[in-house]
């Protein structure tokens, strides 16, 4: 088996269309395509994406296991969001997989995908491989699906929005699944249940999850024991992988110091990058209303470090979504202009927080540079800047206002 693998990675074409049908004679002719009892099903999940997909992917992933409650399921994710998935009650393993920069190169990823393929999923012969990624596929996950051997492929169709069917290209050939989304907006919580239910099964709870341990409580009370006595904690996450998304430090910093005066405290939440921006805003508030958390907590310490405020303030990021799946009511600061078209691929429409007691705060107008969302990207990100720009539209006041109205 492994020298006909190694033997495909030669075959590879640059044009990203792969050699299936002399792929399918090896897989036949090593029983990766017989069929299983339900008792002996090996189900595989990809999710090689970020951490709001992961949990987002929650709910999937328990309706999977009461679809199957005999089957051994395995989950992998990313190696940065191992540890948001690590303690999945509904798998039977989770594993890492290594992070790779969107630039390396096909061939590179397939030797690495074999390998991956060689070390640990080769030895089950899935009945099943699942791909609930709806958006483009950036990570290949769909050449690791067909390269895991998985008899029957269920993923979402590169035919299903514009950029997809471009930049996806001859994947479908992948899959023996390829299911079609309905054609009007939706969330992607529900499209990650939809292949689900597209496919048969049966979908009761579709309700997301965070899984957190003992010791990720005990640290998050620890680092909050010091908190003032008598003020209501706001966690509030300060940054976001892609600036246009992030709301503007000094924005941010007016709305939590007229916070202060109605008794609230902060904690700032953030990864290492972020640090030195949580210093200025703690440096910029009264002394001992915020605790600047970026880069000191993991990203399940974070998690519990919300789930004991009151509120939670941020960006659209993993950890809004993580609120969102603790039942927290959110303010939610979007750079998606109130008077920007929607579309059925836009990250507002597909994104918000999932049945949470939620604000999203939205600019009114796109600022100078986006009035027209020509382009496909644009109509996705909701702002084509690389940088804070529409976002920069919603006052600190609107803020406020929005925590008022949770309270109320």
């Amino acid at each position: 088996m492994e020298q006909a693998m190694d033997a495909f990675v030669k075959y590879v074409q640059a044009t990203k269309l792969i050699e299936l049908a002399r792929m399918e004679q090896i897989f036949q002719q090593h029983g990766y395509r017989e069929e299983a009892d339900e008792e002996e099903e090996h189900i595989l999940v990809l999710r090689l994406d970020e951490i709001g997909d992961t949990i987002l992917t929650s709910a999937f992933l328990r309706e999977l296991r009461r679809n199957y409650p005999k089957a051994w399921i395995t989950f992998v994710v990313r190696d940065s969001i191992y540890p948001i998935a690590e303690l999945c009650p509904y798998v039977n393993e989770v594993l890492p997989f290594p992070s790779w920069k969107n630039d390396v190169p096909l061939v590179a990823r397939i030797q690495g995908f074999v390998e991956f393929c060689r070390k640990h999923l080769w030895k089950h012969h899935y009945t099943k491989c699942f791909c609930p990624r709806w958006d483009v596929d950036i990570q290949f996950s769909l050449m690791l699906a067909y390269l895991s051997g998985a008899r029957r492929r269920i993923g979402y169709s590169e035919m299903v929005y514009p950029q997809k069917a471009v930049r996806d290209r001859g994947w479908n050939a992948a899959l023996t699944d390829a299911v079609v989304n309905p054609p009007y907006i939706v969330h992607e919580a529900e499209r990650n249940l939809f292949i689900l239910k597209a496919t048969g099964h049966v979908v009761k709870d579709d309700s997301m999850e965070v899984w957190l341990g003992d010791g990720d409580r005990k640290r998050a009370e620890y680092i909050l024991a010091g908190k003032p006595e008598g003020h209501r904690l706001i966690a509030v996450t300060i940054g976001s992988r892609e600036q246009h998304k992030s709301y503007p430090p000094e924005l941010l910093t007016k709305a939590l110091n007229m916070l202060v005066l109605k008794q609230f405290c902060f904690a700032l939440i953030g990864g290492p990058e972020e640090a030195d921006i949580g210093e200025g805003i703690r440096a910029a508030l009264p002394d001992g209303v915020a605790l600047n958390l970026a880069g000191k907590t993991s990203i399940r310490e974070s998690c519990a470090v919300i789930s004991m405020a009151s509120f939670l303030i941020g960006n659209d990021t993993g950890l809004t979504h993580a609120a969102a799946a603790l039942h927290m009511p959110i303010v939610e600061l979007n750079c998606h202009a109130q008077n920007a078209p929607v579309f059925t691929w836009s990250f507002y429409a597909r994104f918000f927080p999932w049945q949470s007691r939620c604000i999203v705060l939205r600019p009114d107008q796109a600022s100078e540079g986006c009035e027209k969302l020509e382009d496909v990207v644009s109509q996705v990100k909701g702002c084509r800047s690389r940088n804070a720009h529409c976002i920069s539209g919603i006052p600190p006041e609107r803020i406020v206002q929005a925590v008022e109205r949770l309270l109320a």
